[in-house]
């Protein structure tokens, strides 16, 4: 398997009936999902991207979304997702550095593309996911392109694993963000990584509630679910009062919340009855947790919760606690097939025992 688009087309082949997606009553299966990455390749296509042009997706937690971020891939473009916290000055600031040729919206963030006209001299083509019709800007709606396109792939371009697939752009703790690149072999070995810590079937089904342009919500979570052909449940946000009924009625396997969740939800007059019998182990990354209520909330809720380290440039999750062999307060040890080193401020390796960065 050389590539994201190789990965869709063989669970497509597969398990084509199979729940890739479920969302607010909608299910997309395996096959569906791999028709309609198709169809948004095909317009890319026709807009003229070509392999390593990057497409920008400014889109929240839904559907519409993944087929953006695959059908870019599809052609060796390179999806760009964007903090859908940013304003106006952080969107400039990302074109002018990455310079993409298509840019996609969801409707609530066309106010930025409508505020930067003139400001955007590389973006051909823009996007709309959702309603178009209160902005002057000439977009193409996503309903549009996946009525009028055709759901096979148009032009077969060739993809190696060593050809980038995502420009994700980091936090910006040290400076501005900066657009990491991701590569196609790289995305699908850190999935298989993250597969194999957690036990991850295809009969399994993930919650997220966690951002996908976050590299915790996309590289961690859902990456690796559709890796293994499993099914990922997707909210648009995280809901304290729906979580736990959802967890019961989706019948969840696994999910993936940082710490300001797992003590919101351990304070939930609802953690106290959730039927929690279904899931085998959560994850809990992007800050660490307090050992008590890491102990608290094992004991509260009946299955084991792994701590994680990762970052952008990572693809992700790099580092985690062993399922069942975890050590509190710590982030663990490499995943399977990833080094990590210790160094000091001169870049000097140091040896066990010692203190510097990773």
């Amino acid at each position: 398997m050389e590539n994201l688009r190789d990965l869709l087309r063989e669970h497509s082949e597969k398990q084509g009936e199979h729940p890739c997606l479920k969302f607010y009553g909608q299910t997309i299966t395996y096959r569906e999902l791999d028709e309609r990455t198709n169809q948004v390749a095909n317009f890319l296509l026709d807009a003229g991207v070509k392999k390593g042009d990057i497409v920008s997706i400014m889109v929240g937690n839904r559907p519409e979304y993944i087929y953006l971020i695959l059908g870019a891939a599809k052609i060796g473009a390179l999806a760009g997702p964007v903090n859908n916290w940013w304003l106006e000055r952080e969107v400039e600031s990302l074109i002018q550095d990455s310079q993409p040729v298509v840019m996609a919206f969801e409707d609530r963030f066309l106010f930025i593309p409508q505020a930067l006209q003139g400001k955007m001299p590389s973006v051909q083509r823009i996007i709309t996911v959702g309603d178009a019709s209160q902005t002057s800007i000439e977009t193409m709606t996503i309903e549009k392109i996946l009525s009028k396109y055709p759901t096979e792939l148009e032009e077969e371009v060739e993809i190696t694993r060593g050809d980038e697939a995502l420009i994700m752009y980091t936090s910006g703790t040290t400076g501005i963000p900066k657009g990491a690149l991701l590569t196609h072999g790289g995305l699908l070995f850190a999935s298989r990584s993250k597969v194999r810590l957690v036990n991850l079937s295809s009969e399994d089904i993930v919650l997220c509630v966690l951002p996908l342009f976050f590299t915790g919500g996309l590289c961690d979570l859902f990456l690796p679910c559709l890796f293994q052909g499993a099914t990922v449940v997707l909210r648009t946000s995280f809901s304290a009062g729906e979580f736990w009924p959802l967890v019961e009625e989706e019948k969840v396997t696994g999910f993936y919340i940082v710490p300001t969740m797992w003590t919101i939800l351990l304070n939930m007059p609802e953690a106290a009855q959730a039927d929690t019998s279904r899931v085998k182990v959560a994850i809990s990354g992007a800050a660490p947790i307090p050992e008590q209520e890491l102990k608290e909330c094992e004991a509260r809720f009946g299955f084991p919760i792994i701590e994680a380290y990762g970052l952008t440039e990572s693809s992700g999750g790099c580092v985690a606690n062993p399922m069942g062999r975890g050590k509190p307060g710590s982030i663990g040890i490499p995943l399977e097939g990833m080094e990590v080193t210790i160094f000091d401020e001169n870049d000097r390796e140091l040896k066990t025992g010692e203190v510097g960065e990773i």
